[in-house]
């Protein structure tokens, strides 16, 4: 017998086309190597992508190996991978040398093998099904549920006994009443033994279903924990017709969930009818030979990208739910279908650059050839105008992967044909990223550092090389000369900066820096030079004392703020750094400077109690209330749950007349008191008041952070929703709303009370309202049961 083992590699399989840099590969080795040879080899012939996926899960792998080693061909589904795993008769019993039990208990039953193992598959279907049925059994099964199905476990004869005995089931522990607790022994199993008892999709999508839930039947369709079950249906080589399969797909397409009529240009169905199309997409990866699988595919794409509209002559977009969903469906669905389309919105003269890049982007996942999306993303680098398009466009090219040699190229051919300067610094440093010391990245580093006429883009090119460039002597080197040359204090700071980052602890760099925040009469120098001295060589005592120096030397406010930043950024849990911040707390005139030194205090000074103290003697002492609410909100982060602290929040909420400071006490006092109503009452009434929009929309922000579940805050987001003719404040207000709704009566709710404006009406006068809403209950569709939220539509 061979024998093989499961090792996680991050190369790819020897001499294989297909590069696996972005996941771990599973390669096996055996006594006799042939057998695994050949599998590889197998594994890397075209069309094999899809069960090359499949297979880094190490069970599948298990199983694909177990069975190949018997001679067995290479299954195209999931489905077929577990059916030859048991139809050869290789299951655990026999893995685990237990058919001599096996025959014993068949002897027992005066049955024959075959017989039994049907019958038991049959009964742990029956078993799976129940489990999943149940919200408190799911994949953890009680004894009741157990010795229901399969027979009391002390009956030798009983299935509960020989599946115990196989390892089919095992023994979990306990639950809290003592009782036990089973499992399958892997999920999967369960999830597969669920498929094969499954007779008639009519068990998935009630056949009768026209427009509205069928009384007494499940839609087990839009039930997570069914998904895996009807993919693993749709892949059964046995006992489902083909016809039938192709019918279950064709009603997935065409349910209709009787809440609305969806017939608009951007949003063309309900919100279950989306999930099952998805479903129906997902499916087609299993049951290859469906006939509607071109038209799926092409539909999914154009949800993503959307489509040019030939009469308006102009790009038309679905909304971002549909959109991101779509997008994450593209990924599990028929690979071979997915680029063929994605080809075509690469080719389309319609499609722009943003468009272009992102299919590219989803291209690159999917396909592991790779090259057309390099292609596109090299072909969109040249020649768009728009630099945030070219930046993003690079840094997907980097994104194939680690060492993938495509990608390798195509960014060394950037760098050396581009006369983009900025280009060829992104390029270099994305290179050094995914293929480290490459010298042709350090080189054109080096030669941008030496000629670059852009100063930002030197002071780019030094810091990217100080990321990349570790142990290389000649990126070291020309620091070094760097350092010693230059004149310019900026370029010597940045150069010392990149050399600590190359070789932690450099002298040079530290002496550079030393010698610049000492002498330098540049006090925006100084203190930048402080705070890169203490990244490299953190507490450095120089650093803390030029921060501190600049602090009270300097005139400019804005070098002083940024000092104090610094100092809180190299001083962590310094003591010196904390003395200092506490001094300014205390002594400084200038109120912002003693604000920011309570927010730097409390980043750096956790439990210390001279940090402590100088905050409650500033919220005490004060009189200016944004400083007040400064120091409450800072003591609160270092020294959590404050009596002093909550209080003076509460009181800054009663006594203020500034709405702005009368919002960031309350949304300071829900943070370090969850639920306070006080902090809840005053953003509510805020949201209902104010005539400040700023302050209405950073309020509902607020909301949305502070007490999920909070009905009077989801009845004032609601309300606001309605109402605020702002879009800023539309979208928050919707974010905040979908972070707190908490519960399913809750949920319902929210449906009753925007479902009017989803209208045609709304569509087409505020279709910010209308885009909103909808992805309101979009995500409550997610979760809400489909005849719960008919329900709550129609009622």
């Amino acid at each position: 017998m061979e024998c093989f083992a499961l090792l996680c590699l991050k190369e790819p399989i020897p001499n294989s086309p297909i590069p696996h840099s972005q996941f771990p590969i599973l390669k096996m080795t055996a006594s006799s190597l042939s057998r695994a040879d050949s599998l590889i080899q197998a594994l890397q012939e075209p069309g094999r992508e899809r069960l090359l996926d499949l297979v880094r899960n190490p069970l599948r792998l298990t199983l694909l190996c177990h069975t190949w080693q018997y001679g067995s061909s290479l299954p195209d589904t999931q489905a077929q991978l577990y059916e030859k795993y048991f139809d050869a008769n290789l299951g655990i019993n026999y893995w685990n040398k237990n058919l001599e039990q096996l025959e014993a208990h068949a002897d027992r039953c005066q049955t024959d093998i075959i017989d039994l193992q049907d019958r038991l598959a049959r009964k742990l279907g029956e078993l799976a099904k129940a489990a999943l049925d149940m919200p408190k059994e799911g994949f953890r099964l009680s004894r009741t549920l157990v010795e229901k199905h399969l027979g009391k476990e002390i009956d030798k004869k009983s299935l509960c006994h020989l599946a115990l005995g196989l390892g089919w089931l095992n023994r979990l522990g306990k639950d809290s009443r003592g009782k036990d607790i089973f499992t399958f022994y892997h999920a999967t199993f369960q999830e597969y033994f669920a498929a094969l008892a499954v007779d008639d999709w009519d068990y998935f999508l009630p056949k009768q279903h026209r427009n509205f839930p069928v009384p007494g039947k499940e839609y087990r369709i839009l039930l997570p924990q069914w998904r895996q079950v009807i993919l693993l249906w749709l892949g059964r080589d046995s006992g489902v017709a083909e016809e039938e399969k192709e019918r279950f797909i064709e009603a997935l397409l065409n349910f209709d969930e009787g809440c609305g009529d969806w017939h608009y240009e951007k949003a063309d169905r309900g919100f279950y009818e989306y999930r099952a199309y998805f479903l129906a997409a997902a499916g087609i990866s299993e049951f290859k030979n469906c006939s509607l699988a071109d038209g799926i595919v092409e539909q999914i794409v154009k949800w993503r990208f959307g489509y040019f509209n030939e009469e308006k002559q102009e790009w038309v977009k679905y909304p971002d739910r549909i959109g991101n969903a779509a997008r994450d469906i593209m990924t599990q669905t028929d690979r071979d279908r997915a680029i063929r389309e994605l080809s075509q919105i690469l080719k389309s003269p319609h499609s722009s650059g943003y468009t272009r890049m992102q299919a590219a982007y989803i291209l690159d996942e999917i396909d592991p050839d790779k090259k057309e999306a390099i292609a596109a993303l090299l072909e969109l680098i040249k020649t768009t105008d728009n630099k945030y398009i070219r930046s993003d466009a690079v840094e997907t090219l980097g994104e194939t992967g680690q060492g993938n040699k495509e990608a390798i190229a195509a960014l060394l051919e950037l760098i050396k044909t581009t006369e983009k300067e900025g280009v060829r610094r992104q390029s270099a440093s994305i290179l050094g990223q995914i293929d480290p010391g490459n010298k042709e990245a350090i080189a054109a580093l080096l030669e941008l550092i030496k000629t670059a006429e852009d100063e930002d883009i030197f002071l780019e090119a030094a810091q990217v090389l100080g990321e990349i460039g570790q142990g290389n002597k000649e990126a070291i080197d020309t620091l070094v000369e760097l350092i010693k040359t230059t004149k310019n204090e900026m370029e010597r700071s940045l150069a010392a900066y990149s050399l600590g980052q190359i070789e932690q602890g450099n002298k040079e760099a530290i002496a550079a820096l030393l010698e610049i925040v000492k002498t330098t009469e540049d006090e925006n120098i100084r203190w930048l030079g402080a705070l890169i001295l203490g990244e490299i060589e953190p507490d450095n005592k120089e650093a803390i004392a030029a921060s501190f120096q600049v602090i009270k030397t300097t005139e400019n406010e804005n070098i002083r703020s940024f000092s104090i930043v610094s100092l809180g950024q190299i001083g962590q849990g310094n003591k010196e750094a904390i003395a200092i911040l506490v001094e300014l707390v205390k002594t400084a005139e200038n109120q912002n400077i003693r604000r920011l030194a309570a927010e730097t205090l409390a980043e750096i000074g956790q439990g210390n109690k001279e940090a402590i103290a100088a905050l409650v003697q500033l919220i005490e002492a004060t009189e200016n209330e944004e400083t007040r609410w400064r120091a409450a909100e800072s003591l609160g982060e270092i020294n959590p749950g404050n009596k002093k602290d909550i209080t003076a929040l509460v009181q800054l909420i009663e006594d203020v007349k500034n709405e702005e400071t009368r919002w960031l006490a309350a949304e300071s006092l829900g943070k370090i008191d969850p639920g306070n109503k006080k902090a809840i009452a005053a953003l509510v009434k805020l949201i209902e008041t104010t005539e400040d929009e700023n302050i209405r929309r950073q309020a509902a922000e607020s909301l949305g952070q502070i007490d999920p579940g909070n009905e009077e805050a989801i009845a004032a987001l609601v309300q606001l929703i309605k109402t605020t003719e702002h879009k800023h404040v539309l979208f928050v207000a919707n974010r905040s709303l979908e972070k707190i709704i908490a519960t399913p009566e809750q949920q319902r709710d929210v449906v009753s009370a925007l479902r009017p404006y989803l209208s045609p009406e709304t569509y087409e006068n505020n279709f910010d309202l209308f885009e909103n809403c909808y992805g309101i209950l979009w995500k409550i569709a997610q979760d809400l049961p489909y005849p719960e939220f008919y329900s709550a539509w129609h009622g």
